[in-house]
């Protein structure tokens, strides 16, 4: 685990399985002879077929036998990283027998085929036949290929400081975001589906507990089918798992897994485009159900590093815009070329964005990143807490404490003030109903195509003709399209329409029509009086009680209550005691009935005062112990803003219990 990386898309690392199966940046060992073969024979007539393997097994046999005690790590076989330990001793063979060319032509291949960052660390300091005394270094695998579990790492990673409203004055793209933990760059966690009982048990209990819910993990696979088999034996991954694969090229196998991981249970999916290769061109790139994309050039194989053509990051850059996909431009590499020449750069890597020209200057994460505990840091800013917004050049103390803002005496507003404010709320009232009349806009000029006579895409025309980004764009066109599905069903329950951008997102997140009218229902039940605007709060309770179905009612514990009349008497008091801050009285003083709510959402503090009040009375009466118990469960919602769910509670006590004659 690292708790700071220079990796520019993230900020920490975990790796709870060590090695991988292979890919094309460490390929198969068979597939690499068959590439020393075809460029030496090339240069070489007399070079045969098989001839890279025969040489190569006489290598590692001689090598193997001259180790007094091997252990069970020194593989007498032809392996990837006994090719690559042994590469010296081949090459000089090969130039022996062969001379300079041909040796040249077998150290080119050997040197462009393995080129993975992570498989270079593991053959620095795995075992090695060549260095037969050498042990592996704490924290890796073996050798590469073999795989090896790491029990408790993500766990320790989850317990790493959070990051939320933080700023980072070297890296403003981050500002704002959680931490975000980069899962398996050292490694392939999907090599072996034997090894899924250890993912869900190991890793997916630490993202799920209170502490992995505090950060974004992005999980990068290069056997997005495997991920998606493991997705199905859990259930999904987690809301806060951003499931990512790596494509280097547009062949077939890239292809493969692009289709896989979009089968993958997940909220959010991601592309690493690293390195790239070749060009990929937008029609061999489907971004549909893609949030993110990274690209970046190669910078681990010396001076055999595949060029990267800036010209093919534009292209992708500008496809993105035109999905609407966050776009994020790693690093150049070591081999940069535009216009058909070498770029120089001081950064062996090319990742010094100082040194590109502005325009390549994008580095995104997707709106999704943005929206993760969105609610939290604003209730966290409304409480006055001083965090700073994103692009500030605020700085931090990691893991330091946050620091609390200066107590301000506050004078009453004269007849003045408050007029002036008045007129201030005025205007901001319009500008939040120009909202959805700007989505609408912007809804029409995008399906219509209505920037075509000077933009060739819809993207470009709202950067550069009106002055939008990306995200704000989609958004504004998103809120109006949730408004248009929101208010017939708003005004068939008597509620005025809602314009607030904010509220139409957070109602934007229920995709089926069924489920938004249900949402809708609960909302209308939840609103005492429907001349006043709906409030957030009920909103946001109303969806995630539709997305996170309540905790079922504990039918025993219902079943446990006496009978007595006195019992009822005194069940129906507390009852009525607990909802008195929040209830609407009918005309008896009782809690309204016929289908309405009995504990409508108008007050969260009176209510979690009122159930601490009566749970602090009763608890010592042995014939309320099951109410008490399920009074408990439901401040235990209210405490976690889950206002809903505690409602759902007090209303299945009351419709399972009978009422007074």
């Amino acid at each position: 685990m690292s708790k700071n990386t220079q990796i520019q898309w993230c900020d920490s690392t975990v790796n709870p399985i060590m090695g991988c199966a292979g890919c094309e940046l460490f390929p198969k060992a068979a597939f690499i002879l068959t590439k020393i073969d075809e460029a030496v024979s090339a240069k070489c007539g007399d070079w045969v077929k098989g001839q890279a393997k025969k040489s190569y097994e006489t290598l590692i046999s001689d090598a193997y036998a001259a180790i007094a005690e091997p252990s069970e790590y020194h593989n007498n076989e032809v392996t990837t990283s006994n090719l690559y330990h042994l590469r010296e001793k081949f090459v000089d063979a090969v130039k022996k027998d062969y001379g300079e060319d041909c040796a040249e032509a077998a150290r080119r291949v050997l040197e462009e085929q393995v080129t993975c960052y992570a498989a270079k660390w593991h053959l620095r300091r795995g075992y090695s036949l060549v260095n037969p005394t050498r042990k592996t270094n704490k924290g890796f695998a073996p050798t590469f290929e073999q795989p090896m579990q790491f029990g408790g790492k993500v766990r320790e990673a989850a317990e790493l400081s959070d990051l939320l409203g933080q700023s980072h004055p070297k890296e403003p793209w981050k500002d704002g975001l959680a931490r975000m933990i980069f899962v398996s760059d050292m490694g392939d966690a999907f090599s072996d589906q034997k090894d899924f009982e250890f993912l869900e048990k190991d890793v997916i209990l630490a993202i799920k507990s209170e502490l992995g819910q505090k950060h974004l993990w992005l999980w990068v696979t290069k056997q997005p089918h495997r991920m998606a088999e493991f997705a199905e034996h859990i259930g999904g991954f987690p809301d806060n798992v951003c499931v990512m694969t790596t494509l280097t090229s547009a062949v077939a196998v890239n292809q493969k897994r692009l289709r896989d991981i979009k089968t993958v249970k997940a909220t959010m999916r991601g592309l690493s485009i690293e390195p790239l290769w070749g060009e990929i061109k937008p029609e061999e790139l489907d971004l549909d159900r893609i949030d993110w994309v990274i690209v970046c050039g190669e910078s681990g194989a010396s001076k055999y590093a595949h060029p990267f053509h800036v010209e093919w990051a534009q292209t992708l850059h500008a496809h993105c815009k035109d999905k609407g996909v966050a776009f994020f431009l790693k690093q150049l590499g070591s081999n940069p070329q535009q216009n058909g020449m070498a770029l120089k750069l001081k950064d062996a890597h090319g990742g010094d964005w100082s040194e590109w020209g502005e325009s390549l200057h994008v580095r995104e994460f997707p709106q999704v990143f943005h929206d993760f505990r969105k609610e939290e840091l604003e209730a966290l800013r409304e409480t006055q807490v001083s965090l700073p917004r994103r692009n500030e050049a605020t700085r931090r103390t990691e893991g330091g404490p946050l620091t609390k803002a200066k107590a301000v005496d506050l004078k009453p507003l004269d007849e003045t003030e408050r007029s002036r404010l008045t007129e201030l709320e005025e205007i901001i009232r319009s500008g939040i109903s120009a909202y959805n009349a700007m989505g609408k806009a912007l809804q029409e000029i995008r399906d219509q195509k209505l920037y075509r006579g000077k933009y060739s895409s819809f993207v470009e025309y709202c950067t550069e003709c009106i002055g939008f980004s990306r995200q704000y764009a989609y958004m504004l066109a998103k809120a109006a399209d949730t408004h248009d599905r929101v208010t017939p069903l708003l005004e068939a329950k008597g509620i005025k329409p809602i314009d607030r951008e904010r509220h139409l997102r957070e109602l934007g997140r229920i995709k089926d029509e069924g489920d938004l009218k249900e949402v809708i229902d609960v909302v209308a039940q939840c609103m005492g009086d429907k001349e006043q605007e709906v409030t957030y709060v009920v909103i946001h309770e109303a969806v995630e009680a539709k997305i996170k179905p309540a905790v079922p009612v504990d039918e025993e514990a219902v079943e446990a209550y006496p009978d007595s009349s006195d019992d009822i008497a005194g069940f129906n008091g507390l009852a009525q005691k607990a909802a008195t801050p929040i209830a609407t009285p009918s005309a008896n003083g009782n809690p309204s009935g016929n289908g309405s709510p009995k504990f409508p959402l108008t007050g969260r503090a009176g209510f979690k005062q009122s159930l601490k009040q009566v749970e602090g009375e009763r608890s010592g009466e042995s014939s309320q112990e099951p109410l008490v118990a399920r009074l408990r469960e439901a401040l235990v919602h209210v405490e976690r803003g889950e206002v809903l769910q505690a409602y759902k509670i007090l209303e299945e006590i009351l419709q399972h219990r009978p009422t007074e004659a």
